[in-house]
């Protein structure tokens, strides 16, 4: 890779493998560190956690043990944020159902109209 495609490079799976077996385990893992750090506003608090916790994995101040407890937390509170997201979803989506609003339309003999309101 050259300095040029480096510094287009916008995926940073292909900078990760041209790193690997020419730089430390350590310096792959800070860069991919950083890479998630790019996005830290939108990480759940576990998820940012986690992600200090690599850090200090990577400079061989916590157990593999910790990491893996800590990227377990942040994986198990992900689905339940998605379960609950997708209970909301489907839960719009019955009410919808079940009121007889289509398309952000009431149906029905009044036209749409709440209350025969004209």
């Amino acid at each position: 890779m050259t300095e040029e495609a480096w510094l287009a490079c916008t995926d940073p799976q292909p900078m990760v493998e041209f790193l690997r077996g020419k730089v430390s385990d350590r310096k792959v893992r800070l860069l991919a560190c950083t890479c998630c750090g790019r996005v830290t506003r939108l990480l759940s608090r576990y998820s940012r956690k986690a992600l200090a916790v690599s850090e200090r994995y990577a400079d061989a101040e916590v157990s593999e043990e910790k990491l893996r407890l800590a990227w377990r937390d942040a994986r198990r509170a992900a689905q339940v944020e998605y379960r609950r997201d997708r209970a909301a979803a489907d839960g719009t989506a019955m009410c919808g159902r079940r009121s007889g609003v289509r398309g952000g339309r009431r149906s029905g003999t009044d036209g749409g109209r709440v209350g025969g309101e004209e």
